[in-house]
């Protein structure tokens, strides 16, 4: 797949009249040692404010020359069709997912668009965030940061593939990857929906992105500000966060142990089949890891496999086990 060089930055947002001006702002201000063609998308997900109306007028006023703003909708709610709705649109070949609230460091497009690339191995690549409010951050705000999407995600930059997730907030993919990795199996996580806090929708595509070979890319350069709204720092916001997480744990579980499974060499594979089909036949129960080699190898369903473990399964066998081509490999 061919795709214009550039940069497409996409914001998703949902009634974010109060946070949308700011985010443009951090956007506008972005600057360049050498050209880069780029673009800002702002995907309205189901608004009842007149968020679209904030960001053309302080787009047509402050906007960075030659850069144009799109705005698009998308009526099915749900953060997971709302990125879908903005590749869509999108013109280029390299996607920033930028939140209403993220404000982007000045030489965030810049450095991402440079580090992803002149890497064709990076499938995604993120950075490092902090805090910001309009009021003080509350005691066990530390603790819970990454709840955030806040802090550092890894030690140093480099490679945090084991890590098998990076926050979505201001995460930077390849559009060809995203097209592939959804093209014929939608996300079985749909994301935060309205005032619905579901979650995982990132670390299920980073994980799509793993099972085509690619890696996971963490850089300390790549840095931007959270604006976390005073009622947002809540115990019970926090709570709510963390009952998004444990919802979306049991399919990341799903796929994470098809990475595991995966990421074992041919011989470890090979005596993992052996004993789980010796298990089988003398003692007709296996573990779920026993069960999806036998899938995977004998394209047979022991002891009723979890469906949505078959399907990811069938993903990976039509993503290919070979490393998926970029357009950058061509």
């Amino acid at each position: 797949m061919e795709f214009d060089i550039g940069i497409s930055v996409i914001i998703c947002t949902y009634n974010g009249a109060d946070r949308i001006e700011m985010t443009l702002k951090h956007l506008a201000e972005q600057t360049f040692i050498k050209p880069i063609r780029w673009e800002i998308i702002i995907v309205d997900n189901g608004s009842g404010d007149d968020v679209k109306d904030v960001a053309k007028q302080f787009w047509q006023e402050h906007g960075a020359i030659g850069v144009q703003l799109q705005i698009t909708n998308e009526e099915k709610t749900g953060l997971s069709f709302a990125r879908e709705a903005g590749i869509n649109v999108s013109k280029y070949k390299y996607i920033i997912f930028c939140d209403d609230d993220n404000w982007l460091d000045k030489n965030y497009v810049s450095i991402a668009y440079d580090i992803i690339s002149s890497n064709n191995d990076i499938g995604a690549l993120g950075g490092q965030s902090t805090a910001t409010s309009t009021t003080s951050l509350p005691h066990w705000f530390e603790k819970s940061q990454a709840n955030y999407a806040v802090g550092m995600q890894g030690l140093q930059s480099g490679d945090i593939t084991s890590r098998k997730f990076l926050w979505g907030s201001s995460i930077v993919i390849r559009k060809d990857l995203y097209t592939v990795a959804y093209k014929k199996f939608p996300s079985l996580l749909i994301g935060r929906n309205g005032k619905n806090l579901s979650s995982g929708e990132d670390s299920e595509m980073c994980i799509r992105f793993i099972m085509m070979g690619f890696k996971l890319y963490y850089s300390d350069e790549l840095k931007f500000q959270h604006f976390i709204p005073e009622n947002r720092l809540t115990v019970e916001y926090n709570q709510r966060l963390m009952i998004g997480f444990y919802e979306a744990f049991e399919i990341l579980k799903l796929y994470n142990l098809f990475v595991d499974l995966i990421s074992k060499s041919s011989s470890q594979r090979a005596y993992l089949l052996f004993k789980s089909v010796l298990k089988l036949v003398l003692f007709k129960t296996l573990m779920e890891i026993e069960k999806l080699a036998c899938f995977l190898a004998l394209s047979f369903n022991p002891q009723n496999l979890n469906k949505k473990l078959i399907t990811i399964s069938l993903l990976y066998k039509e993503l290919g086990k070979d490393k998926i081509r970029t357009s950058d490999d061509c």
